[in-house]
C-alpha cells in the first residue's frame, strides 16, 4: 500500500499545532478594537482592497486583480493571550515558482515589534480548496505573560476575503497604540519589488521593514508588472495625503518611449496638489553596475528636472549598488527580484533618508 509521506510525519518541528481543545474566543479582524492599516474592507465585494474598485477597474483588468492583493496590509491590537489563533479565507490559489508559500499565502505575527512566527496553509489545505478558495488556520504562542502589542502582516501576493482572530477566553483585548508616525502614512508607488516579490514572508519586503524600523504607517501601492504610470493613477495618487511619497522605478515592458512620456508626469501631477510633501525618486536596488542605464538616466533626469523648478522637497535614492558588495545571486531569486536578504539591504540603505524626512516633517 502506498501513501503520501509529509515532512510533519518525519520531523515534528514542522507540524502545525492543533488548537481544537483550546478555550478560544473568536473576533472578526475588521471590527473594533482591531485597527487595520494599508488596506480596507470592501463590503460590496466582501474582500480586502488596497485601492477603490472603480478606480482599479478603470485602470486595467490586471491592476484591478492586483489591487485585491493585500501587500502592506496590517492589523494591530493589544492582548495578554498566551497565544493567537487565526482563520483565513483567501480568494486565489495561484502559486509562484520563485516565491515561497509563506510570502504568497501567509501572515506574519510580530509581538512588541519582534517576529514571532508565520501562519500559512498546509499542503492539504492548498491542494484541497473549498469552493475554489484557500481556507486555513493556525496558532502561534506569544511568549508573553503581560499585555503586549500584536501586529499581523497580510499576504504579499494574494487576497484575503476574511480574517478571524482567536485569543484565550477571558484575555484582555484592546486597541493598539498608534504608530509614532500615523496621522499621514508614507506612500509608495511601484511595481513587483515594491509589492514584495519575492520575499520569504510578509514583513520581509522593504516597505514592511521600514514600517517596523521607523514605527510608521505605510501604504504600499506596488502593482506587480503594472506600474504603468497611467494618468488616472497619477491623478488618484494626487488625491492622497501622505507624509512622504516614495516613487519606485516601475515597469518598462511598454518600452523606453512610454517610460519617458509617463514617468515625470506622476511627480508633476502630485506636486500640483501637494506643494511641500517630500517626494523621493528611487532607483531599483541592484548590485553595483547592474541597473538598466537608460531607465537609470530617465529617473535621474526627472529628479534633476524637479530640482530645476526650485522644488526643495525632492530627494533621490541611488539604487545602483544599494544591496552592497555581495554578489547579486545572494540577494535575488532571478537576478532581478529580491529575496529577503535583498529587501533587508534595500531597507537598510533607504531607511536613513526616510527617517530624516519623517523627523523633519
Amino acid at each position: 500500500m502506498w501513501w503520501v509521506m509529509r515532512i510533519e510525519d518525519v520531523d515534528k518541528n514542522f507540524a502545525f499545532p492543533s488548537f481544537k481543545d483550546y478555550p478560544i474566543t473568536w473576533y472578526d479582524a475588521k471590527e473594533k478594537p482591531f485597527k487595520t492599516y494599508g488596506i480596507f474592507y470592501s463590503k460590496e465585494e466582501e474582500t480586502y482592497r488596497r485601492i477603490p474598485k472603480v478606480l482599479a477597474d478603470n485602470v486595467s483588468e490586471e491592476l484591478s486583480w492586483l489591487s485585491k492583493h493585500t501587500s502592506g496590509g496590517r492589523v494591530r491590537f493589544k492582548t495578554n493571550s498566551p497565544w493567537i489563533v487565526i482563520r483565513v479565507v483567501e480568494p486565489y490559489r495561484e502559486s509562484m515558482s520563485h516565491m515561497p508559500v509563506a510570502g504568497i499565502f501567509g501572515f506574519s505575527l510580530f509581538v512588541d515589534k519582534k517576529f514571532c512566527g508565520i501562519y500559512m496553509p498546509t499542503s492539504p489545505q492548498l491542494e484541497n480548496p473549498q469552493n475554489g478558495k484557500i481556507v486555513f488556520d493556525g496558532m502561534r504562542t506569544s511568549k508573553k505573560e503581560e499585555v503586549y502589542e500584536a501586529e499581523l502582516f497580510f499576504p504579499l501576493y494574494n487576497g484575503v476575503d476574511s480574517l478571524c482572530i482567536g485569543i484565550k477566553e477571558g484575555s484582555i483585548l484592546e486597541e493598539s497604540s498608534p504608530y509614532k508616525y500615523e496621522d499621514k502614512p508614507v506612500l509608495v508607488y511601484g511595481a513587483s519589488i515594491t509589492q514584495g516579490g519575492c520575499a520569504s514572508k510578509p514583513g520581509d519586503d522593504y516597505m514592511g521593514r521600514l514600517c517596523q524600523w521607523l514605527d510608521t504607517d505605510i501604504v504600499n501601492l506596488g502593482f506587480s508588472g503594472n506600474c504603468a504610470r497611467e494618468p488616472i493613477m497619477a491623478e488618484y495618487l494626487a488625491t492622497l495625503n501622505p507624509s512622504i511619497f516614495i516613487y519606485g522605478e516601475g515597469n518598462n515592458q511598454w518600452g523606453y518611449e512610454q517610460y519617458e512620456q509617463t514617468y515625470y508626469n506622476v511627480y508633476e501631477t502630485f506636486r500640483k496638489a501637494h506643494k511641500n510633501t517630500p517626494f523621493v525618486f528611487t532607483q531599483r536596488a541592484v548590485h553595483l553596475n547592474q541597473s538598466d542605464k537608460r531607465i537609470h538616466k530617465i529617473v535621474k533626469d526627472a529628479y534633476e528636472k524637479a530640482l530645476a523648478t526650485g522644488d526643495k522637497n525632492v530627494y533621490y535614492f541611488e539604487g545602483d549598488g544599494a544591496i552592497g558588495d555581495i554578489m547579486v545571486e545572494n540577494a535575488t531569486v532571478d537576478n532581478t527580484h529580491l529575496d529577503s536578504l535583498g529587501f533587508y539591504l534595500t531597507a537598510k540603505a533607504l531607511a536613513p533618508l526616510i527617517k530624516e524626512l519623517l523627523e523633519k516633517n
